[in-house]
């Protein structure tokens, strides 16, 4: 659901009144689900290259062929890596595109009124924002870099907030606790930034543009990791704004995105949290204030959030980029009343999962799934299966050699419902302890040779072998 980075579109979900700017056909499709099933399943990860440690990401219809595309920036190499859907869920055409230092956040928008969607990235260490003018094949005329009045952009959102009917750009500048507005001029060029103010110690990191409180013009809400909450701007109609609303959410809040989440036909909040391993979500009065926090567990280290219909049946979902521990994404089943079931964990196909977006890939309408994969410096797409199956996978085997009567680790995901582990064909005792993890012991009769685990949606093969030892 594309409310993370842009406001402006009406949404075709039932009873949203979320409004989407600049995202043009990933917009209508990632919100055309119709209610279908509920339950969520995704293929195993596959992988696509990008730039030297990609930070952030996001999705559009780059070269106007009707297919979804990806947009990474890259903190390693200050560059903005794009790759052009091939409409099937796989991706190719890499091309990397020069912006400033170590750039955290891309956002895709239509600047100049041509009808293309163009780039911006929140250039953390330069302190700017790089501007890239589409040349409508997918690739991007040369930056031009906008000084904005703080330090440490860590984000930037696109929105008409002085109603012109032309987009401004906004960033959240985490150490100087302020967000710098630049007015669009008309033609895609941009005025002197103009600065709003949080808190002292706020550390704003995450940015959404959006109507909070129903009257037409696009509000602002940010993410603060040092306050561990969320500050909300209202508008005042003409591109001013509202002295900052302060609400708690919980440790590290290092995310935030905005979506009907009760399905009222209000925008509520939900918040990833860092530093407590968890999501808040914050319910919406539809006059931009905001109810008591609720929180849900997901994986380790969440550094990004995204919300969407995952399983088809008309509520919104959360997920997670979980940056420590092995590659993953959690998956918070939505209830339709604001509230989650227990988060389930998907391989994202690499380690320092730091961002992640949900969008139709493949065209079969169903959103997949895009994480940036930072430690691989990688992107994961992950294609809804459509019917809730989780195909198995196994990463890794310890030990990796051993007699008969060796417990042995087998870690992986998918394990939900395991009906067999068999060394070199031999059926083994097992036990499974979660679905990513299963514990057997090499039963008599084993050969060296791959292990094997079976579900009712498949088997899956380690890639090392198992040595039985005497």
């Amino acid at each position: 659901m594309y409310i993370h980075r842009c406001a402006g579109l009406q949404s075709s979900l039932p009873g949203q009144r979320v409004r989407l700017i600049g995202c043009g056909l990933a917009a209508a499709l990632a919100l055309s689900i119709s209610p279908a099933q509920a339950q969520i399943g995704f293929a195993p990860a596959l992988t696509f290259g990008v730039g030297d440690t990609p930070r952030g990401v996001t999705v559009g219809d780059l070269d106007g062929n009707g297919t979804l595309d990806i947009l990474t920036t890259n903190l390693g190499t200050g560059t903005l890596s794009s790759l052009l859907g091939n409409g099937d869920g796989t991706f190719a055409n890499l091309q990397n595109f020069a912006v400033g230092s170590r750039p955290y956040a891309p956002v895709l928008a239509e600047l100049n009124g041509d009808g293309l969607l163009d780039a911006i990235t929140a250039n953390s260490s330069s302190a700017n924002l790089s501007v890239l003018i589409s040349r409508g094949n997918g690739g991007f005329a040369a930056a031009v870099n906008y000084p904005i009045d703080g330090t440490f952009p860590a984000d930037a959102a696109a929105g008409d907030l002085d109603g012109d009917g032309d987009l401004d750009i906004v960033s959240a500048n985490r150490y100087s606790d302020t967000l710098s507005v630049l007015s669009n001029n008309g033609n895609g060029t941009f005025g002197a930034p103009r600065n709003l103010v949080l808190p002292a110690r706020s550390g704003p990191s995450a940015l959404v543009v959006a109507d909070l409180d129903g009257d037409g013009d696009l509000d602002l809400v940010t993410a603060n990791v040092f306050a561990a909450g969320v500050s909300v701007f209202l508008n005042n109609g003409n591109g001013t704004f509202s002295a900052a609303q302060n609400y708690p959410a919980a440790a590290g809040t290092s995310d935030v995105v905005a979506g009907d989440l009760d399905g009222d036909g209000d925008l509520d909040l939900m918040t990833a949290n860092r530093g407590a391993d968890n999501v808040s979500v914050l319910l919406g009065g539809g006059d931009g204030t905001f109810g008591a926090t609720r929180n849900f567990a997901v994986g380790n280290y969440p550094l990004a959030v995204a919300v969407g219909d995952l399983d088809g049946d008309g509520d919104l979902d959360g997920l997670t980029a979980n940056r420590r521990g092995s590659g993953n994404v959690s998956v918070l089943p939505g209830n339709g009343s604001g509230g989650f079931g227990t988060a389930v964990s998907f391989d994202t196909g690499g380690d320092g999962a730091t961002g992640v977006e949900a969008a139709d890939f493949d065209g079969d309408g169903d959103l997949d799934l895009a994480v940036i994969n930072g430690f691989a410096s990688n992107v994961g797409v992950l294609i809804n299966t459509g019917d809730g199956v989780v195909l198995p996978v196994i990463d890794s085997i310890t030990p990796r050699r051993g007699p008969v009567g060796t417990e042995v680790t087998i870690t992986g995901t998918g394990f939900t419902g395991t009906t067999a582990v068999t060394f070199g064909g031999a059926s083994a005792a097992y036990t499974v302890v979660s679905g990513t993890q299963i514990t057997a012991i090499v039963p008599a009769g084993a050969t060296s040779g791959p292990i094997a685990v079976t579900t009712p949606a498949g088997t899956a093969t380690s890639a090392r072998r198992f040595r039985v030892t005497s």
